[in-house]
This record gives C-alpha cells, structure tokens and sequence, in this order.
C-alpha cells in the first residue's frame, strides 16, 4: 500500500473518530481535526487543511485554559500559517496568524518543519515584535486603570501577560495588589482583553515601569462620571502602497496610529484615545463584513454610488447615491463598531505611496473624523496631496492635530 493510500485510510479512521468524539472533551476532538489538518496538508489538499485546522482552533478554545490546550492551539495556528503559504495567501494573513500562535502561548515551540521555512522565520520577527508592542500596550491601559482605582479592569488586562511585560515583576505585583482590591470578580477571568477592549482608556497620564505606582482608593463613582474626557478611536492607518520598499517603510514609520496620537497629546487637546489593534480591526471586519476600513475614508464632494448587489435587487432596494459621506448602511456598521468599545468619535487615515520613480510618485494623506453624533458626514475632512520628499510627510503630523484641534476647540467648549 502506497503512503497516499496509507494517509487516506487514515484520514477515515480518524472521520470516525471524529463522531465518537462528539461525546468526548472538546480538546480530544480539537486533536483530532488538527490531526485531519496535518493529513490533508500531507495530500496537498490545502483547502481542506485549512477547514480542518480552523475546526480544531474553535474546539480547542472552548475548552479550559490549561498549557496542553495552549500548545495545541498555538500548534493549529502555526500550521494554520504554514498552510497559508502553499495556498499562496498574503503575507500580513500570515503574520496574523503567526500572532494569534504567539498569543496562544508565546513559550511554545513551533514544530521545526514550519519554524525552519524562510517565509515563517522572516514573518515570525515581525509577529514577535507586534506581540511585544501589543503586551505594552495592554500594560498601559492596565495602568491606566490601577491609577485611576479601576482595579478589576487592570486585573482582567494583566493576569494573560503579567509575566510577558517588558518587567513581569512590576506587573505582577500589580496584578497581586488588584486581586486583592478587586473584590467584585473572580481571581481567574477568562476573555480578559476582550473585557478590556471595550473600556475607554482614561486621560490620566500613564506611570512608567521603573516608577513605583501607588494605588488609589476605590471610589464608588458611577462610570458615566469617570469618564471625563470624549474618546477618539484611532482606527489602523489605511495604507495604499504601490512602492513596498524601503522608501515606503520609512514613510510608514512616520504615519502610524502611534505618532498621530502622540501629536495630538501635543497640542493638548482634553480628549481621551482609543487605538483600534489589530485584533480589535480583524474582529470588526469579520463582525461588520468589511474588507477593509478604505470605505470610510471620503473625499469632499465626491459622488459615490453604491454597489447593486442581488440581493439588492430581489429585496426591491435602490442604491444610495451620496456626495462627500458615506452611505447609510455603512455609517450604522460605523456607529455600532463604536458604541461596542464607549467611542465618542472615529479617526480614520489614509496614506497613498505610489512607486518612488514614477512621474506620478507624489505621496497623498487623507483623513476622515467623525462623530457619533452624525456618523455619516465626517465632521473634519482633510487631504494633503503632492508630498514628494519624505521629510515633508512628517510635517502633515502637526496640520493633521491643527485641523482636530480647530474642531474639539469649538464641538467641546
């Protein structure tokens, strides 16, 4: 019998393994699929790789957290990522999923057969370093909480990363001091960023780790009066890139979600910043069907028309035609993202970098707030085009907080 044989008669004993194990735990049937995944990708039948390891990734997180149940899921998505690159998809997909493996359980080992592929090592780098900067992310918006009292949040950051921040002692002892002061919440919470996520980070300013933080007594405040500043969700930079080289990196580095908020602190404006990551993107493109965020970034009396779809047609809907704002299923999919995560208003920017030789090859900035009390007219549209030196792009950072500044001076008075 051949090994091709050999993998299919393997692949229907596992089948009715499969069955049997409806009746048993989760993670043994989450084994199986991955199993079945491994298998598949073996025949080459990549599609159904990929179903397989998705089925074991959805078993395996419904089952208790405990270190085997985090190795086989970082384990699904190591291969989830492998299988990504026969299928030739994407390379920022593939990142994702060598991020969501990290998160599973950033001390696994990847199997030497995916952790020795030239594409993974590149991506893996850069995963790695996205997770670091997601970790100090959280810690802040930990702190943030500690000082403000808000010790059950800060605890529901913490206890997933405590010992990955950049210093787990300081964190951990933290995370001791919440659990003691938390009192309202178990000492174990599942789902943690997902319950921090949808808190507005406050306007305190954040504690650095090599000072020592004192905790602030509990108040019994209600939360609509702690919450004393708006909050702007900066959503991920749009980025249209031609060029893809080191010129275009370099660009990049200068418009980040990062450098505008840390202008906008500048200028002084009293109002509160919630960065959308990419956990947070993925989660509202996959809730709202989007693909991608460009559909919210509109130019001023520009005519849009939208698409006609069948099942437009079969319903009796007409297509909405809109000049300068966006049409009115897409403002409600908007207004909806925000009011999950307590967002007041939403900044959306978008970076044009065409190819550096061009004739053409002019850099373009777009940017697009809006307010949730009109989500469907961007209260500030602005765009800067013709940018053809890149020191010139930073200095769009300082007009971009100008024109909010000019906004929140007179919407907040």
């Amino acid at each position: 019998m051949n090994i091709k044989k050999l993998l299919i008669v393997n692949i229907i004993v596992t089948c009715a393994i499969l069955f049997a194990s409806i009746v048993i735990a989760q993670t043994d049937f989450g084994k199986n699929c991955l199993y079945m995944a491994y298998d598949y990708k073996k025949l080459k039948d990549y599609k159904k790789a990929l179903e397989y390891c998705d089925k074991a990734i959805d078993a395996i997180r419904q089952e208790k957290k405990d270190v085997i149940n985090k190795n086989l899921l970082s384990e699904a998505h190591y291969l989830k990522a492998n299988v990504f690159i026969y299928m030739q998809m994407d390379e920022k997909d593939i990142e994702n999923e060598l991020l969501k493996a990290l998160a599973a359980n950033p001390d696994y080992d990847p199997p030497e057969e995916y952790s020795k592929h030239p594409a993974i090592i590149k991506l893996l780098i850069k995963a790695k370093n996205r997770y670091e900067q997601e970790v100090q992310q959280s810690f802040d918006k930990a702190l943030n909480y500690f000082a403000q009292g808000n010790y059950c949040l800060a605890m529901a950051i913490l206890e997933p990363i405590a010992t990955k921040c950049r210093n787990p002692e300081l964190a951990l002892n933290i995370l001791k001091t919440c659990q003691i002061k938390c009192t309202d919440a178990p000492s174990s919470l599942s789902g943690a960023a997902t319950v921090s996520s949808s808190q507005p980070q406050t306007a305190a300013p954040l504690p650095q780790p090599s000072q020592s933080v004192s905790p602030q007594p509990q108040q019994a405040t209600p939360v609509a009066q702690q919450k004393q500043f708006k909050t702007i969700g900066v959503f991920p930079v749009i980025y249209k890139d031609l060029c893809k080289d080191d010129y275009s990196k370099k660009v990049k580095a200068i418009i980040s979600q990062n450098s505008i908020c840390e202008e906008l602190k500048k200028h002084g404006i009293k109002i509160q910043f919630d960065i959308i990551d990419d956990a947070e993107a993925l989660k509202f493109k996959s809730d709202y069907n989007l693909e991608d965020f460009d559909p919210f970034v509109v130019s001023m009396g520009k005519l849009y028309v939208e698409q006609i779809t069948m099942n437009n047609i079969l319903e009796g809907i007409k297509p909405e035609a809109v000049i300068g704002k966006l049409f009115t299923s897409l403002s409600a999919k908007l207004r909806k993202m925000c009011q999950s995560k307590g967002i007041d208003y939403a900044l959306f920017v978008k970076m044009t970098i065409p190819k550096k030789k061009d004739e053409n090859s002019d850099i373009s900035i777009a940017m697009n707030l809006y307010s949730m009390n009109n989500p469907q007219k961007p209260a500030v549209n602005e765009k800067w085009e013709h940018i053809e030196v890149l020191k010139y792009v930073k200095t769009k950072l300082p007009k971009m907080a100008n024109c909010l500044e000019r906004y929140f001076r007179e919407e907040l008075l």
